[in-house]
């Protein structure tokens, strides 16, 4: 999984290291976490509920705040890509 992420988190793409490796690590890196889904877990264990790798602050503060919600985040996204205030204070300033 470690590898298949390209060694980052899976969502704000920060370097992870195994806090278990031995071998010489990046010193600037987050602490990987295994994420998985709480729900899933319940019906068919933590194994199987394993979504992804992911640091310490999006596992817990993150998903947590987002309630494992797709839906959110994308509203969240949304949000920071055109938020409201721009059209309605300064409509004519081009947003990406």
């Amino acid at each position: 999984m470690y590898e298949a992420q390209g060694g980052r988190c899976a969502i704000c793409r920060d370097p992870l290291v195994n806090r278990y490796d031995p071998g010489p690590q990046d010193p600037d890196a987050k602490i990987a976490n295994t994420e998985h889904d709480h729900k899933l877990e319940k019906r068919v264990g933590v194994r199987l509920s394993i979504r992804g790798l992911a640091c310490l602050w999006c596992n817990r503060h993150i998903l947590v705040a987002l309630h494992d919600s797709w839906e959110k985040a994308q509203a969240a996204a949304d949000y920071l890509r055109r938020p409201p205030a721009f059209a309605v204070i300064s409509p004519e300033v081009p947003r990406v």
